[in-house]
């Protein structure tokens, strides 16, 4: 299934008016210090880029392997060092182990897996 990027825009703000309901949220002007704040808002934003490279059914494509440089930055708010086989090894938990699989499977069955499968080949595991 080929998407086109309005199609998978307006698939992701349909997706963010569900997470927030009719909330608009404009940060394009915001002023963020960093802490906390910016994690939740970091890990979001990884949120949204995995939905969109799901709709796009290709975890080598690009929006997939944004999404997975996405999450290996979000990772760097917790771990001192970066290892390719960490990051494979935590997104095999993913799909492992079923607290994480539900959180990623909440809004579209099987994007636990896909997020494994982008990490793979981001690390280049697969």
């Amino acid at each position: 299934m080929r998407l086109s990027n309005l199609h998978i825009r307006s698939d992701i703000l349909l997706f963010v008016q569900r997470c927030v309901g009719d909330t608009v949220i404009d940060l394009s002007y915001a002023v963020v210090p960093k802490g906390e704040a910016v994690i939740v808002v970091r890990g979001w934003i990884g949120n949204v880029h995995i939905y969109g490279a799901f709709l796009t059914g290709d975890p080598a494509g690009e929006l997939a392997q944004k999404a997975a440089d996405l999450h290996r930055q979000w990772l760097s708010y917790f771990w001192d060092h970066y290892s390719k086989e960490a990051h494979a090894g935590l997104a095999q938990m993913y799909v492992d182990d079923e607290r994480f699989k539900a959180y990623y499977d909440q809004k579209q069955s099987g994007m636990a897996e896909f997020l494994r499968d982008a990490i793979f080949i981001y690390t280049g595991k697969k």
